[in-house]
This record gives C-alpha cells, structure tokens and sequence, in this order.
C-alpha cells in the first residue's frame, strides 16, 4: 500500500473541487457515424481537456490521434472497420474515442494551458477496436492469430498509459489489451469489455501541466515495427481540477511528516483537518489544536488522498497532496 508523502506544497482554497467526466455526448455525433478530424479539426476539446488529432486530406483523408465513435459495427475484420469499438458502443453510451497514435511520436490528452489550477488524473475506461480484436483473434494478411497455431504462442498486446510533467515521463500504468502469456491456454484473453484503468495509482502529484500519454506494445513485431493494428478506444476519461488557488497567507502555518503508519501534522492555531479522496468525496475530519498533533492512516485514508485544512479561527484553508 502506497502512503509516502511527496510533493508537499500548501494552498489557499479561492474555489470548490470539480470532478469530471468526458463521455463525448456533447459532441451529438448521429449513430453509426464518426469524426476523425475532418469535421472538428486539430483535435476535439472537451471542458479543459484537448484530444489529439492530427488529419490530412492526401490520398482522400488520413488521421492519427482520436477520432470520434458512434460506430456499433463489431463483426467486420480488417481496415475499413477501423473506427468501431468491439463492444459494439461505448461505456454505457453511444459516443467514445478511437485511439490510433501516430507511426512517430506520442498520442496524448493534455489540460488546456490556459487552466488556472491543478489537475489530476482519476480513470479512464478502454477496450479493444473491432479491427485489432478481430484481427488478433484469427489473423490476417498482416498480422497473426494470436497463440499461433498451438495456441501456446505467448502473444500479448498491451497499453502503456504513461503520466507526464513537463514533458517528461513520471509514472506508467500498463493495461493488458490481449494476454496469451498464461500457463492454462484457458486464461488467455483479448479484452472485448469496458476496462475501468485506475489512474490515481500514478506515484506523483498532482499538477497544472500533467498529461496522459499513450504507447501500444505488442508480441507481433517485424523490423522493429508492430504488426498487431495499433488502435484502441477510449470513453468516460474521468479527472479533477481546482482552480483559482494562490499562495497561503503569512500568518498560518502548517508543516507534514510521514510517519509511516501516521501522519504528523503541526501548526500555528487550532484547525479542522479534512480528508479527501481523489474524486472529492469528504473521507473523515478530525480536529488539532495549536502544536503537533499525530493522526494515523486508516483504510479509507490510505493511498493518493487530499487534506484540507481549515483555519478555525480566521476560516483560511490549505491543501495538500500525497501518496
């Protein structure tokens, strides 16, 4: 269990905690359709998150990055069935995202720059295309039946979600999009369900510039190059953000140390100390008075968690994240 406090940093709260979900339905794409930057052009923004998407009109249109789903189209194999999901719709919806990042370079969703606040990464949910499920399950002219002919072949297919700052890399959660790696044959699986990915096991904090990037890896490789189409798909991208948050005022202090089974927390007046999950739910408060004052963890506070700690006195409030 993960509970090292990191990145400690205090903030004034100036206004609420938003937690979010993008599911694309505001875009009102009709069914069986799809958007695949030829219409919403240089990307689709949703609230402060900004989908990638790059389209060329050569060689009557080409695209890479995120294109826009209402297709329900889960039994045609191969590349002219390249924007359905094999679940046949999206998590619980009509619309989702297909996924296919470019032959160079990274797939990403970032915040929008302009946003005044801290953003953090709570869940995204993702399956299979039709064009890949259907293509590692009985092969094709490009790639091949994963588990080969025995059926012992290790084959997988995988999803590196990976969290930068900066550009740089942070953290990486992987997904298994296809495992054939299993010691029974029975346990083999390409994923053909709504996978709910957790992305607040990401082992950094919470920051105005973080993005999501994304890299498929795959058993079925040739010069260096895979052979296993490289799509997937993507709905209900679930995040948090606060905004319009300053520095804490001169007069309040409040100083952290883990304690390994505890937190200690000291500071200059009596406070209120709330805890938060990541998703903003109110978790547990409990109340210290002027000096150190020791909490231990428990199980609904263990893990990425928010304090809010309240200024009794003069209602100032603070922030601070850790793992």
């Amino acid at each position: 269990m993960k509970h090292i406090l990191s990145s400690l940093f205090l903030l004034v709260i100036a206004s609420s905690f938003h937690a979010q979900v993008a599911d694309f339905e505001q875009f009102n794409l009709p069914l069986d359709t799809f958007d695949n930057g030829s219409i919403e052009e240089n990307g689709f923004q949703v609230d402060v998150l900004f989908f990638q998407n790059s389209y060329d009109t050569s060689f009557g249109g080409i695209w890479d990055g995120f294109a826009l789903s209402t297709m329900r189209n889960d039994s045609t194999e191969g590349y002219m069935n390249q924007y359905s999901a094999i679940t046949g719709s999206g998590n619980e919806s009509n619309t989702y995202m297909v996924a296919y990042p470019p032959f160079s370079g990274s797939l990403s969703i970032a915040p929008d720059i302009l946003i005044d606040g801290q953003l953090v990464w709570n869940s995204v949910y993702v399956t299979n295309s039709t064009y890949a499920y259907l293509s590692m399950l009985n092969g094709d002219g490009f790639a091949k039946k994963f588990g080969g002919a025995s059926g012992n072949d290790p084959d997988y297919f995988m999803l590196d979600i990976i969290l930068t700052i900066n550009a740089v890399a942070m953290d990486t959660i992987s997904v298994s999009l296809a495992d054939y790696r299993f010691n029974q044959n029975n346990d083999d699986f390409i994923l053909d369900t709504w996978l709910e990915v957790d992305l607040t096991e990401f082992d950094t904090a919470i920051h105005d510039t973080s993005s999501l990037q994304f890299v498929l890896r795959s058993s079925d490789t040739a010069f260096g190059f895979i052979n296993t189409p490289t799509y997937f798909c993507i709905d209900d991208v679930s995040y948090s953000y606060l905004t319009g948050l300053d520095d804490l005022e001169d007069n309040y202090e409040a100083h952290f140390k883990n304690l390994g089974e505890a937190i200690l927390i000291t500071t200059s007046v009596a406070s209120t100390v709330e805890f938060y999950s990541i998703g903003g739910s109110l978790l547990r408060t409990e109340k210290v008075n002027a000096g150190e004052t020791v909490i231990p963890f428990d199980n609904r506070t263990r893990g990425f968690s928010i304090i809010v700690l309240k200024n009794v006195k003069e209602s100032a409030s603070a922030k601070i994240f850790f793992q």
